[in-house]
């Protein structure tokens, strides 16, 4: 130990501190900075911090215990030769590890001054020898070493130096199972899963719907339809009749052909199974519940979207039939006022020109029906009746539509275009009409929205003050009143002619 003590002395200077073992003196860089009851409790230490010596800490002077400070643990791993010396110097290496956290109380009040060892030894691992009787110490206060894992310790020199906690049961996962989720109930479920068939109902006709706005507002103007080949064409005619006239009564039997290839009937079959779709959701079972509520407002507003296109596929079929029936009037193709036009009295036009009105008639197809003759001798006339009888049925559906959706009759769209001047309507109540519009307030959620629809056109009458939703309700109104006003004015001229027919 003398030779020990020289080398040391000729090396470092030495601090008169205690260690935790042995009875030498060790350099001051094989101890802590902080004393064992700082350390343990994880504590700035207030010892003296002096090259020369190592003072009590205040801590530990208040406490009236002594101020040990323990060996370092070595930072970098042992040689294999050394480390195995170790561990065969012991019999219970997890002694002699990291030191644990451990109460102040229990650090020993007299420890016999620390010598230089090639071991570092704990102040856990006194002699056997040694007197752990102080009154200050109580029974529950003594180190448990299962307590802090010691006891499962594998041999190695990084064993833990906090003490590991119990895995605790979460308080959310007690929560959920000792709370389980109520079963749903049969009656939520069924309606549930009625909501979502009328759901699946109303895309497939929103999609027929939107197919149909497409050809009507686009594909039709491309594909230009209204110079398409009729089969119907005649193919041949009086040698009296020029070649304009010839051209001119081509056309007209061609347009009138292509209204009857367009899909008005795929319109009107749609209209009438979103009618089907709607009578079913209105008499769909009703439950308080978020799941019906959120189900119930996705088909609401999906039926609302396929009646707004609706009105658009009817406003967009409304214009183009306007567009060719004021083509083909301003053609006087009517063959019974073409010869009128040609000479001022009948009787005369078959005595100085030798031939009548029947001249006028194109040759006759073999194969023409009788249903269809009626459009070859006047097309005028069968091209009016014709879009009346498409705007009032097509009126007929928005009405039942706005009916089912909660919309009072007197406050929907179909109701300000009947009042424009359709046939059978009774011009005494439309005063009654307007009065309870203004009246009648929206009550179901759908004349709610619908209501938000046609507040852009409000009482606007004209195109161009109106919104973009009231620019679609206006021209269809402004559409549905020319063609009527057109159809009254022919249908009283051809009676008059019929008057005047001689037998």
């Amino acid at each position: 130990m003398a030779a020990d003590q020289g080398t040391f002395t000729t090396s470092v200077t030495l601090s008169p501190v205690e260690g935790s073992r042995t009875g030498g003196i060790l350099p001051r860089r094989a101890f802590r900075r902080s004393c064992d009851r700082c350390h343990a409790q994880k504590i700035k230490c207030t010892g003296n911090k002096e090259v020369t010596a190592r003072a009590p800490c205040q801590r530990c002077q208040q406490a009236g215990l002594r101020c040990v400070y323990s060996e370092r643990c070595p930072k970098r791993k042992l040689r294999p030769s050394r480390a195995a010396d170790l561990v065969s110097a012991d019999p219970d290496p997890c002694l002699h590890m990291s030191s644990p956290p451990v109460p102040s109380q229990s650090l020993p009040l007299d420890v016999s001054e620390s010598h230089s060892s090639n071991t570092s030894r704990q102040f856990l691992d006194p002699p056997d020898s040694y007197d752990w009787s102080w009154t200050s110490i109580g029974t529950d206060e003594a180190i448990d070493t299962d307590c802090w894992g010691l006891s499962q310790c594998d041999g190695g020199f990084s064993c833990q130096l906090e003490p590991t906690l119990p895995d605790l049961p979460s308080p959310f996962e007690s929560t959920v199972e000792k709370a389980p989720l109520p079963p749903v109930s049969s009656d939520i479920a069924r309606a549930a899963s009625a909501q979502r068939e009328l759901f699946d109902d109303l895309s497939a006709v929103s999609q027929e719907l939107e197919a149909i706005l497409l050809a009507v507002t686009v594909e039709w103007p491309k594909q230009e339809i209204w110079t398409r080949a009729s089969p119907h064409s005649p193919t041949a005619f009086p040698e009296r009749i020029t070649q304009r006239r010839h051209n001119m009564w081509a056309n007209w039997l061609t347009d009138l052909h292509v209204f009857s290839l367009d899909p008005i009937g795929m319109f009107f079959n749609a209209s009438r199974r979103l009618l089907t779709v709607l009578r079913q959701q209105a008499h769909a079972d009703c439950h308080q519940g978020t799941l019906d509520e959120c189900l119930r407002t996705k088909n609401l507003f999906t039926a609302v979207h396929c009646y707004i296109l609706n009105v658009r596929i009817l406003t967009s079929i409304s214009e183009l039939l306007l567009s060719q029936i004021r083509r083909t009037q301003n053609s006087h193709m009517n063959p019974w006022e073409g010869s009128r036009s040609e000479s001022p009295s009948r009787d005369d036009t078959s005595s100085t020109s030798g031939h009548s009105s029947v001249d006028t008639i194109p040759d006759f197809s073999e194969d023409l029906p009788i249903g269809e003759l009626f459009s070859y001798v006047d097309p005028l006339t069968h091209a009016l009746f014709s879009a009346c009888t498409t705007l009032h049925v097509g009126v007929q559906l928005l009405r039942e539509n706005e009916i089912t959706l909660g919309v009072h009759s007197a406050q929907g769209i179909a109701a300000s275009i009947s009042m424009s001047g359709g046939p059978g309507e009774d011009i005494a109540r439309t005063g009654a009409t307007n009065s309870a519009r203004c009246e009648e307030q929206p009550t179901t959620p759908a004349a709610r929205v619908l209501f938000m629809f046609l507040s852009d056109e409000g009482a606007s009458q004209e195109v161009k003050s109106a919104g973009s939703r009231g620019r679609t309700i206006a021209a269809l109104r402004r559409c549905y009143e020319d063609i009527f006003s057109l159809a009254r004015k022919h249908k009283y001229g051809m009676l008059r002619d019929l008057n005047n027919i001689p037998p």
